[in-house]
């Protein structure tokens, strides 16, 4: 008798652990999310603001959080045309409905800049196919931008260059991108000045995630964020599935 129950379990301790892998294999999901920064809350009470979610059913409370998005501001572009001296202006609202990376950088591109550049150059390569994913570099001066240009491709519509018209590009990470108010986890990690950061903002102009542009490691983790980003828009229905 005690040898057929050490049989069982025996038998039981192998077969479980199979049978709960191979169904989770085949009827199991994985869900992925990541951090949105930044929740806005009510100036009086303190208290974060929601709104219905758009996936909810009419018969369903369900309340989504409420997030700080990034305005909209213009930048003046480099024109395609050098010999013609005329510059362009973009506006940020244009990237609304893609995953954006944003780089800064001051009047020169230094060996910093080409450190950043050439990791975001990495980023765009990891992601070829997929128009969807663009960054963006913000310099004080416009002819910061041909050091990076000469070292590494152009990419005119995956990779764009600009200066802000309302104020210096430090200023603008500082307040429209926060980054002097990004949670620091792992000081070694994520202590560094504005000019090696990348800033990943979805399709909605909500900030997910900070990064040494100058630690591929960390740079790694950029692209792995934005892979979990694209499962969870793959995973929603319309009309974030299309945005």
């Amino acid at each position: 008798m005690q040898r057929i129950l050490k049989a069982g379990a025996i038998i039981l301790v192998l077969v479980v652990p199979v049978l709960i892998f191979l169904f989770l294999r085949l009827f199991g999901e994985n869900h992925f999310t990541l951090k949105t920064y930044y929740p806005l809350t009510d100036p009086g009470s303190g208290a974060v603001i929601t709104q219905r979610s758009p996936t909810a059913s009419w018969w369903q409370m369900q309340k989504d959080t409420v997030y700080y998005a990034v305005p909209a501001y213009t930048i003046s572009i480099p024109p395609k045309d050098s010999t013609s001296g005329r510059l362009k202006l973009k506006n940020t609202k244009d990237f609304a409905g893609r995953l954006t990376i944003l780089s800064f950088n001051g009047s020169a591109c230094d060996q910093t800049c080409l450190r950043v550049a050439g990791q975001v150059n990495r980023v765009l390569d990891i992601f070829t196919n997929d128009s969807s994913i663009v960054a963006l570099t913000l310099v004080d001066r416009l002819a910061a931008v041909n050091a990076i240009k000469k070292q590494y491709d152009p990419r005119p519509e995956r990779w764009f260059y600009g200066q802000p018209t309302h104020k210096a590009v430090q200023r603008v990470a500082e307040y429209e991108y926060r980054f002097g108010q990004r949670p620091i986890l792992k000081p070694e990690k994520e202590t560094f000045a504005f000019n090696e950061g990348l800033v990943l903002v979805d399709k909605d102009g909500h900030i997910r995630g900070y990064y040494k542009g100058t630690d591929k490691e960390d740079v790694d983790r950029l692209v792995l964020e934005i892979r979990i980003l694209l499962d969870i828009y793959a995973k929603k229905s319309p009309p974030y599935g299309d945005a």
